[in-house]
């Protein structure tokens, strides 16, 4: 399957679909959030404040693509103390 970065039909790309479920998954806690989708691959980057809201990350990333998808996934999520 070729990852593109398509409307989902309801207005919504699936890098915002991404987003949104990461968003949701973490609460809202991952700062500086952004997903690209490039070349059928899938970049997550942002920062948060422990290496558990990143692991809720990752999971709400191939919740979002769903089980099918093959894509190769880049996490880009730093844990900085504030």
């Amino acid at each position: 399957m070729i990852l593109q970065d398509v409307d989902k039909g309801n207005g919504e790309t699936l890098a915002q679909a991404v987003e949104r479920q990461i968003t949701g998954r973490t609460w809202g806690r991952v700062r500086h959030l952004h997903v690209d989708l490039r070349g059928g691959r899938v970049a997550v980057h942002g920062v948060t404040r422990s290496y558990y809201e990143k692991q809720l990350a990752i999971q709400a990333v191939y919740e979002a693509l769903g089980e099918a998808t093959l894509a190769p996934v880049d996490i880009h999520i730093e844990v900085q103390a504030v």
